[in-house]
């Protein structure tokens, strides 16, 4: 079974806290290009074993899958810091601010404006 487990870093360790992530995949790389080379290998020698072929192949499959997983989620946490930054550089101070966001709460939304067909 597999769950998400999530932290809190500072916006500025964004980024080494997101290759620290992909850091830690080197292991897995590692040993799917292990699996990989031996299923390969086992496809070619003179005595094919396919249950070992088999269990290769869902070993395979699994660290292809940890791998993606992860840099899936890494993705968002990039996307969510460029949403942050682009966020940040086109709202006024105020909105940035607690105070200003409960400001904009308790006041409501400003009146559309009419508009000249």
């Amino acid at each position: 079974m597999r769950v998400k487990i999530s932290y809190t870093a500072e916006i500025d360790e964004v980024l080494s806290e997101s290759a620290y992530l992909i850091n830690n995949l080197s292991g897995t790389i590692n040993e799917t290009i292990e699996t990989f080379n031996q299923l390969v290998a086992n496809l070619r020698a003179d005595e094919f074993n396919s249950t070992e072929w088999y269990a290769q192949t869902q070993t395979l499959r699994k660290n292809l899958e940890r791998l993606d997983t992860r840099v899936v989620e890494v993705e968002q946490i990039i996307l969510g810091l460029e949403d942050y930054e682009r966020g940040r550089h086109t709202q006024s101070p105020r909105a940035q601010s607690p105070e200003g966001l409960l400001a904009d709460l308790k006041e409501g939304p400003e009146p559309l404006e009419e508009v000249d067909d």
